[in-house]
């Protein structure tokens, strides 16, 4: 098996630095899933025998920063050329109550590898790229298949979180088909969901929306009710499995890779709130507003795509990002509900958004104030009037046409 460039690079530094004896300190986790995969990994990720004091005493005395990030969970992180690297000591659990674990270390890899969630994920790697694999990870992953480690029940219920993995890596690796047994335990176990803190559900869900293939994942978790304890409420419409295919072949047409935009489309299709989501999900300010941006329905005619003028309306009051990511859901929507719409006139619109300059209203208060106007009710009605009328003219009114029409308004 090759080696990759982190693994020559810093991960193959540290990892020499902790092998004082051969077998000490291996790549773990995700990193050996991906370069399976042929991934370059974004995340460096090492198990050891070695307790957390040992581990940074190891990487100090080589002039490496170490924090001690999870150390009560026998964890820390070395931080080399800014590059993270997590580093935790061999553990297996002895008690686990759906979110926490308490944990004893240990000196056997194939005990580590148990308390790991899917055999895809229980794999590891060492310096010279020897791969152990206790639970035929990498032919689970060679076909496509993601399985809990030993009994699917049991390792959801030390974290349920691993409901939403399932689904997550289901996307992630490409699979086409759920295992009947592990769906069922994700299902038998879909209460459990109700003891995650909303920003682990946040966390993992919009990883599951950065895939746009995740559609055809999330008709699953709708199927088996899973999603009622995601999205803290039921679908008010239902979606078939064709609709699906279409809405994916839609949503692939514009390469889009916003989760929060996948997001609010599949809250417009299943008929979910904004609210309830955003509540469970602890989303911040920013998330929050974004979202509710997308999803109201009052700031364009649900039945055809905006004009430009009113395109300009938007970006006036609202940030480019946030239009665009709207422009590009109202083309998939109109197109799912089979209505006329070219792509190119959304790619104008688009364009059009991506050149647009905030102009700057050309009256203030006290022009109104010129004219006998007193601070109050009134003025801010005649400067909200006028700036309405100044954005549907495409911003072409001047100041001397607006005064007009605001003395034509006062007589």
């Amino acid at each position: 098996m090759a080696v990759t460039a982190i693994q020559s690079g810093i991960g193959g530094h540290i990892l020499a630095i902790l092998n004082q004896q051969p077998d000490q300190a291996r790549y773990v986790g995700g990193m050996v899933r991906d370069h399976l995969m042929g991934i370059v990994a974004q995340d460096i990720d090492i198990a050891t025998i070695h307790q957390p004091k040992r581990v940074m005493e190891l990487l100090a005395a080589e002039g490496i920063k170490v924090i001690p990030t999870g150390i009560q969970h026998g964890t820390v992180t070395a931080v080399m050329e800014g590059q993270p690297v997590e580093i935790t000591t061999l553990r297996r659990d002895v008690a686990c109550d759906g979110r926490h674990a308490d944990i004893v270390y240990t000196d056997s890899w194939e005990e580590d590898a148990k308390r790991r969630d899917f055999t895809i994920n229980a794999m590891s790697l060492d310096q010279k790229s020897n791969l152990y694999d206790y639970f035929n990870g990498k032919d689970d992953l060679k076909h496509q298949r993601v399985r809990f480690v030993g009994d699917a029940a049991q390792r959801i219920q030390e974290d349920y979180l691993r409901i939403l993995r399932f689904f997550r890596f289901h996307v992630q690796i490409g699979a086409v088909e759920f295992a009947p047994a592990q769906l069922q335990a994700c299902q038998d176990n879909a209460d459990g969901i109700k003891q995650l803190s909303g920003e682990r559900i946040k966390q993992e869900m919009l990883k599951i929306f950065s895939f746009s293939s995740s559609l055809s994942s999330l008709l699953v978790m709708l199927k088996s009710d899973i999603a009622d304890n995601i999205f803290a409420q039921k679908a008010h419409q239902m979606v078939f499995d064709g609709d699906i295919s279409r809405l994916s072949g839609l949503y692939h047409q514009l390469k889009i890779k916003d989760p929060i935009l996948l997001l609010a489309l599949w809250g417009h299709i299943i008929g979910y709130k904004v609210e309830p989501i955003i509540d469970r999900w602890k989303f911040s300010n920013k998330e929050a507003d974004y979202l509710r941006f997308l999803c109201n329905a009052n700031l364009i005619n649900g039945n055809e795509m905006p004009s430009e003028s009113e395109v300009n309306r938007l970006l006036y009051h609202y940030r480019c990002k946030w239009v665009t990511s709207r422009l590009m859901l109202q083309w998939v929507l109109l197109r799912y509900g089979n209505k006329a719409c070219e792509l190119k006139s959304l790619k104008s619109l688009l364009a059009k958004a991506e050149m647009f300059e905030k102009p700057s209203f050309p009256l203030e208060s006290k022009d109104i104030s010129a004219l006998g106007i007193p601070p109050g009710k009134q003025m801010g009605d005649l400067l909200r009037e006028a700036e309405s009328l100044w954005i549907h003219s495409n911003f072409s009114l001047t100041y001397e046409d607006l005064m007009q029409k605001i003395k034509a308004r006062l007589c």
